[in-house]
């Protein structure tokens, strides 16, 4: 096999001829080919292997926040370990913070709630107080009115000093149900 070249001379006539063996010209062809096939294949073998690699350390990075977030939604402290990916480490970093938040709000919230339960304990207490000083006051009122009532229906006529103790028991309950409206408006 080889490889022939013609050129024939205007001004004579003749026919020059080159004659090169294939092997001359496709052997450095073939192995640089082969070079180029071999050097390729060996790019892609080390490209993957890379891959493989970083991918197997990232995802284990990942699956130890995972664990981390869900030992956080749990309630507990997460384990968080460190990582030379940059922005592996700003999520642990950033989950310990949330953490850190999450428990104070808990903490807040039951602090909120423990002082909520005392404040309707004591309006409870308040109320319960306030109504019995209320009333005490308003019954004895409502006795003496009912009394006088009773007085003036049966056609009988209190005396002097019936009337005054009246009118002195009616203003020293009135005295009184005024003081404790005020304190309780205080």
């Amino acid at each position: 096999d080889a490889y022939v070249g013609l050129s024939r001379s205007e001004l004579s006539g003749w026919i020059a001829s080159v004659i090169v063996p294939a092997t001359v010209l496709d052997d450095p062809f073939q192995h640089s080919l082969l070079v180029l096939s071999v050097g390729g294949l060996l790019a892609i073998v080390l490209s993957l292997s890379g891959a493989v690699l970083l991918t197997r350390r990232f995802s284990r990075d990942l699956r130890s926040m995972t664990a981390a977030a869900a030992d956080m939604a749990r309630g507990s402290e997460p384990i968080l370990g460190t990582s030379s990916i940059s922005e592996v480490q700003w999520l642990g970093e950033s989950l310990a913070v949330s953490g850190s938040l999450l428990r104070q709000r808990d903490a807040d919230e039951r602090r909120a709630h423990a002082e909520l339960q005392e404040a309707i304990r004591a309006r409870d207490e308040f109320l319960s107080l306030a109504s019995h000083e209320l009333k005490t006051p308003l019954t004895s009122l409502a006795l003496h009115a009912k009394i006088l009532e009773s007085t003036l229906e049966g056609g009988g006529t209190a005396s002097a000093q019936a009337a005054q103790r009246f009118l002195e028991q009616t203003n020293k309950q009135t005295s009184r149900l005024s003081r404790l409206v005020n304190d309780m408006l205080d």
